[in-house]
């Protein structure tokens, strides 16, 4: 899908946004803590829509596949990231963090629902 192919790239400009505030020191913590959760968050969308895939691919076709290698470094990737900001949460808010880590990955996955369903549509039949 479109929206899942532009999540890492997306997830990359979000991580060097919040450090560039960080450095700045222009946002409240809050702001930066959903930043790094929103990049994190995208990971795990990717990862979601992965799942979805392998049920769906399971459901529809009856053979089974796996999942890559990528989904559990991406998993890592994300595991790691909540430590780092745990461990640094004089700095970062957790709130934030936890805010953008957790509501992002629904956005997205809607959002990628809701496309899916307007291609649909648009092509002919």
């Amino acid at each position: 899908m479109y929206v899942f192919r532009q999540a890492r790239r997306t997830s990359f400009v979000l991580i060097a946004l919040a450090f560039l505030l960080w450095g700045l020191d222009v946002y409240p913590r809050i702001m930066l803590g959903f930043v790094f959760g929103q990049a994190i968050g995208l990971v795990n969308a990717r990862v979601l829509a992965q799942r979805l895939e392998l049920i769906g691919a399971l459901l529809i076709d009856g053979q089974p596949t796996r999942l890559s290698i990528g989904t559990g470094i991406r998993m890592s990737m994300a595991v790691l990231g909540a430590l780092i900001v745990l461990k640094f949460n004089d700095t970062f808010d957790v709130l934030g963090f936890a805010a953008g880590l957790f509501v992002t990955p629904f956005i997205v996955f809607f959002w990628g629902i809701w496309r899916l369903q307007r291609d649909d549509e648009r092509r002919p039949l």
